[in-house]
């Protein structure tokens, strides 16, 4: 019975995992099928931020380490950044295939919102903006939103 919950309490960090690629197809099809710009990718960037620090903030009620968390719930982003690393420093281009396209899914909810800083950024140092680099920011601060997260609830739940 023990071994069945704790599963399920890993599927459910699995799931928050997989999300992102979920959440990033549904942008993408808002992106082109409503033709959102401006303001509304920012929105909705700053949105998926706030959902992943509250996604940390849920996954303390399932796991009692911060770091199996966080390594649960971002095994899908370390992959993606791997592939992106790759593709963009590498290989130069995406693949045209489902790695090529998955890998930068994963990381479109968050674009707009590093984009944003990074050009805030390049007006008071030269800086030359580049997509791994780019992604790399993205998963960083999603990582210190997700732990974050995990702390506020951590500390909330042995209080």
């Amino acid at each position: 019975m023990q071994k069945q919950k704790m599963n399920g309490k890993v599927l459910i960090l699995l799931f928050f995992a997989v999300s992102p690629f979920i959440i990033g197809y549904l942008f993408n099809y808002g992106l082109i099928k409503h033709n959102w710009s401006g303001t509304v990718p920012l929105v909705i960037s700053i949105l998926f931020y706030a959902y992943w620090f509250f996604a940390g903030y849920l996954s303390a009620n399932f796991v009692k380490s911060a770091w199996k968390s966080v390594l649960i719930s971002h095994s899908f982003a370390i992959i993606c950044v791997i592939l992106i690393v790759i593709q963009e420093a590498v290989l130069r281009r995406y693949l045209p295939n489902i790695i090529g396209t998955s890998s930068q899914m994963f990381f479109l909810p968050t674009i707009s919102l590093v984009s944003a800083a990074a050009n805030i950024l390049a007006v008071f140092i030269s800086i030359h903006y580049r997509g791994w680099a780019a992604c790399v920011f993205a998963f960083l601060l999603m990582a210190a939103l997700y732990y974050g997260g995990y702390s506020v609830s951590s500390k909330k739940i042995k209080l």
